[in-house]
């Protein structure tokens, strides 16, 4: 909670939340980022919602729409539970004026801020989903904080090719 208060985010503390199957772990909830507006608040566990305030105070956002934080359920075609349902992750669908269904391939500056985005989201959360992993990410960027390793050398240097291509 320290942590969070240094990123002058706004939030409220729930304790541990959810179920004995979807547990949430210091549950916040957060209506503002420092500099940064949300859709509507957002509940996360604290260490998710220090990762998100870093990762949107590092690309200067200043609103974020997301598709939602906690919701217990299993991943698709998968019997292991998401990380949504433990409050460790956050879908994204708009940083700033730049929307990820329109502007992820677009060679303007939109397209270049989603992309150096998705790419420092990689210094902060474990797994970073984006349109380039698959088609269920092709309207929005998953960020979690869970088990995970989709932000290894191989995803960054994909990051980085269409970058330096757009």
């Amino acid at each position: 909670l320290k942590e969070l208060e240094k990123t002058k985010a706004v939030f409220t503390t729930l304790g541990n939340q959810g179920t004995a199957a979807c547990p949430v772990k210091n549950a916040v909830r957060v209506s503002k980022f420092k500099d940064t507006s949300l859709s509507s608040s957002v509940i996360l566990s604290c260490p998710a919602a220090v990762d998100t305030a870093n990762w949107v105070a590092d690309i200067e956002a200043k609103h974020i729409t997301h598709m939602g934080t906690l919701n217990c359920r299993a991943r698709r075609g998968s019997g292991l539970m998401s990380e949504h349902s433990f409050g460790v992750a956050i879908d994204i669908s708009k940083i700033d004026d730049a929307v990820v269904s329109k502007h992820w391939k677009d060679k303007g500056s939109r397209g270049q801020s989603l992309r150096k985005a998705a790419k420092v989201a990689c210094k902060h959360f474990s797994n970073v989903l984006t349109p380039e992993t698959n088609r269920l990410h092709q309207d929005h960027f998953h960020l979690d904080s869970g088990i995970g390793f989709h932000c290894d050398a191989k995803v960054k240097a994909k990051l980085s090719t269409l970058i330096q291509n757009n």
